[in-house]
This record gives structure tokens, C-alpha cells and sequence, in this order.
């Protein structure tokens, strides 16, 4: 019996020595686990996407100059409007700093409401100061369908003092209108017309030069325009037109000189406007048009330039050309 029970120690000790260490790992794996969740990388945020968003402070990342972003403001907290940066930006892009619903503060668009709510308004919160501006955020300010009362995110908010209209830049708001000018690059008149497949501009022999589509090409150009609540008039007028032959020369002629193609040509003349090239060879003929722009708004006027390119191909040739006629003895 006492035999027995000795030779079944050792199975019994392998037995408990089997538990304990199973004990062992279990209590391991128990202490470990929060280190583990705790060292694990947690998964990046999505990346939000502005340009779905129909108000600015719906998801953090939206806001325009605030760092880190803040949530929208609630009715009833101060919100501290300072002077207007010259430049504004929302979700990374450049906005304008003013528009029909007031001004950039960061956030959104500030505007004093007319009339102010009653002092008995819970958006005073007992204050006798400050006034009560709605808060615009920039995505209502673009989007179609909704109002901007009925806009979500549009809110009135109390302010410590009024919003501090930022400098409207109407020179900057001119080169912007630009564009509705739809002007277009002169097009190159040139005689003979230059034929890639049956090169026929002669070396040595002039080239005459000219802007196609006469006077209304050239301007003055005008239209007048409104960005954010300013009209602005625009007026282009082409000042001169500079060639570049492609062979190391240019030549500027002036707008009359480029006005219309000239009454008469010959291989002996002297072109007001053109080119004689010496050696064959495909040249590219590039016109820059050179342009003034006039504007004016309500405050402010001025000038910029503004130019434009086109460009051709010539095909020069020295292939021999007969001049003269057989006559007889």
C-alpha cells in the first residue's frame, strides 16, 4: 500500500507542478493585458473632409485660424473678436475676410444683429454690455438651397464688443474680377503665313507681322464686375506687342503698328512690324501681348499690367526663287 502511494507521488507532484505554472501564465497574461492596451498605438482619426461639411464646427479640424480648433460657441459665451488677420483661411484655404455675412473672426462670419434682442433675452446672461452678433460659418456662406437663418450652425452669440470690419483690398478684388474680362492672348498675323508642309517664308526676305481680329481684339476691353459686395470696373487696352523670333532677336511694335495687317508688302520692303531671318530652319514666333488694366472701385483706383502669349511656327527656306523671265536673243 505504502509502495503504492510513493510511486504515485511523482505523477500527483508532476500534476500540481503543471497547475501552478498554468496558474502562473494565467496571472501573467491578467497583469499584462493593460500594459499591453495601454503601449498599443491607437488607430489615426479619420480624416475629416471640410468641403462635406455644411457648418464650420461640426467635426474639429474645420475651423479656419484657431489653433488647436475650438467647438462652436454656445449661446451665451463671450466670444473674443479681435482685428480681422489680412489674410483669412478656412480648412486651409484662403477666404475672403469680409462678406455679406460680416466678418472673419477665426471662426466665422460676425454681424451685429439688428435689432438686439431684448435685455431680458437669456443670451445677455444679465450683462449690460457687449452686443449679440450671429456667427456664420463659412460653408453657409456658399452653399445652395438653405437660407442663412436656416443654415445649421448659424447661431447669435454675445460678444464683448462689435466685429471689427477687416480693410477690403479693391486692388486685390480688380486682378481677382480679372478673369470676367475673358481677355485672350493676340493672335499672330504674319505674312506670308507661315505653311509647315511647303515652307515658304524666304531667309533674308521680310516677314510682316500683326495682331489678328483688328481693333476689337485689342481693346480697350471693358465690363464691370461685383465681388463680395464691390464693383468694380475693369478696362484692358493692349499697349504694345513683343516678338520673339527664335533666333535670338525680338521686336516690339506698337499697338497702332500691330492694329491692322499692312496695305501693301513686298520682298523689298521694310516692315514697321516684322522679321527677316538669315538661316532655314523651323523658328517658334512667340507674341507676348502686352496689357494695361484700369480699374476703378468705390474708394480706390489704379493700374496693373497684365500679358498674355501665343505662340506659331515658322518654317524658314532657302530654296532658290525665280526672279526674272526668259527673254530672247
Amino acid at each position: 500500500m505504502l509502495s503504492t502511494q510513493l510511486a504515485s507521488l511523482p505523477r500527483s507532484m508532476d500534476h500540481l507542478l503543471r497547475a501552478v505554472a498554468l496558474l502562473g501564465i494565467l496571472a501573467l497574461a491578467v497583469i499584462a493585458t493593460p500594459v499591453a492596451a495601454q503601449a498599443a498605438p491607437t488607430a489615426p482619426l479619420p480624416a475629416i473632409d471640410c468641403e462635406e461639411k455644411r457648418f464650420l464646427g461640426a467635426a474639429a479640424g474645420c475651423d479656419g485660424s484657431v489653433t488647436p480648433p475650438r467647438p462652436i460657441i454656445n449661446p451665451g459665451e463671450p466670444v473674443e473678436v479681435g482685428q480681422p488677420p489680412v489674410s483669412c483661411t478656412w480648412a486651409g484655404r484662403t477666404i475672403p475676410c469680409t462678406s455679406f455675412a460680416g466678418s472673419w473672426n477665426g471662426k466665422c462670419y460676425a454681424r451685429v444683429d439688428q435689432p438686439q434682442p431684448p435685455r431680458e433675452d437669456p443670451i445677455w446672461a444679465g450683462r449690460e454690455d457687449g452686443v449679440v452678433v450671429t456667427c456664420t460659418p463659412y460653408p453657409c456662406t456658399i452653399q445652395v438651397g438653405d437660407t442663412i437663418a436656416e443654415c445649421e450652425g448659424t447661431e447669435s452669440v454675445w460678444q464683448a464688443q462689435p466685429p471689427v470690419a477687416a480693410p477690403i483690398d479693391e486692388a486685390a478684388l480688380a486682378r481677382a474680377a480679372l478673369a470676367q474680362l475673358n481677355l485672350a492672348p493676340v493672335t499672330v498675323g504674319m505674312a506670308p503665313r507661315p505653311n509647315l508642309a511647303d515652307p515658304n517664308v524666304l531667309i533674308g526676305a521680310p516677314a510682316y507681322f500683326w495682331a489678328e481680329g483688328g481693333p476689337p481684339a485689342i481693346g480697350p476691353i471693358g465690363t464691370t464686375v461685383t465681388e463680395q459686395g464691390i464693383t468694380i470696373t475693369l478696362n484692358a487696352t493692349l499697349d504694345d506687342v513683343t516678338y520673339d523670333t527664335g533666333d535670338g532677336s525680338t521686336r516690339t511694335c506698337t499697338r497702332d503698328e500691330v492694329a491692322t495687317a499692312p496695305i501693301s508688302m513686298s520682298l523689298q520692303g521694310d516692315p514697321d512690324c516684322g522679321h527677316r531671318w538669315t538661316t532655314p530652319g523651323t523658328y517658334t514666333l512667340t507674341a507676348t501681348s502686352n496689357w494695361t488694366i484700369t480699374w476703378q472701385g468705390p474708394t480706390q483706383n489704379g493700374t496693373f499690367d497684365y500679358d498674355l502669349e501665343n505662340a506659331i511656327d515658322v518654317p524658314v527656306t532657302d530654296r532658290p526663287t525665280n526672279l526674272t523671265t526668259n527673254k530672247g536673243p
